[in-house]
This record gives C-alpha cells, structure tokens and sequence, in this order.
C-alpha cells in the first residue's frame, strides 16, 4: 500500500463498495424511461424521461455513463460522460437532453496517445441503458482534447 505522509499504509486490496458511483439513495420515488440514443454527425443524442411518482419535489442528479464495449486496449467499465441536476414537481416528469461526440469516446492509448476506435459503446441513464455503434465520420481525424 501507499503511505500518504499519515504514517498508515492504504490499499485498495479487498476494495469492494455496497453500491457502485451514481446509485444515491433518496426518499424520493423517481422513474426513468423512454430512454432514446440516436446517431448523429458528431457522435450520439439522449433524451431519457425522469418521473417523480412522490407528493414532494424532488432534486435528481440525472447521470449519463458511456461503456466502451470492446477497445485495443482494456477499456474502462464505465465513464461518466454527462450529468444534469433538475428539480422535479411532485408527480411531474421532466425529459432531460444531453449530446456526446466522438471526441467524448476517446481514449490514451499505450503510447499516451488520445485515440477514438469505432464500435459499440453502452449509454446508461439510470436503471436503463442502450447500445449504439458510432463509425468514424468520413475518415476525418479527431481533434485531441485539450487539458
């Protein structure tokens, strides 16, 4: 393990949380569907509908996450991509939009190099997710994101 300048070594050896990044508990009872993933030029639109079945308001904290089904190199399980933070009314819904781009896809490759492969990426919002495959536009090289 790693000491920390606390004079206790830390490990993430036997590291296994209860519930995993994005699973909130609330006393809300909040539903999504009609979740929709559709290509576009530079990569993909969500829309995902969010219903507050409870007789109070409620704030939710709407979580986009992208899986990269298969990359050249062990791709990581789930990266958040999008959020959005919306106040519901009691019995109300609200469809939330969120657009990712290819460049949102990419990834440093073993020469430290950032990299977009084409294939089948999981988009999960909630409970619900969806596959999509996003190609390559025209052959066009992607510009690398900045710091």
């Amino acid at each position: 393990g790693a000491d920390y300048g606390l004079g206790q070594t830390y490990s993430m050896n036997g590291f296994d949380p209860e519930w995993e990044f994005g699973s909130g508990l609330s006393y809300a009872n909040v539903r999504y569907h009609k979740l929709n993933v559709s290509p576009t030029d530079e990569g993909f639109s969500v829309s995902i509908t969010v219903q507050n079945d409870s007789t109070r308001r409620v704030r939710e904290n709407v979580l986009l996450f992208v899986s990269d089904e298969y990359a050249t190199i062990t791709p990581c399980v789930k990266r958040l991509k999008r959020f959005e933070s919306v106040v519901i009314e009691a019995h109300g819904e609200r469809t939330i939009e969120f657009s990712v781009s290819r460049k949102d896809l990419m990834f440093v490759d073993e020469t430290g190099t950032w990299k977009f492969e084409p294939g089948s990426f999981r988009v999960s919002v909630g409970n619900l997710s969806s596959l999509i495959w996003v190609e390559t536009k025209n052959g066009l090289d992607i510009e690398q994101p900045s710091n």
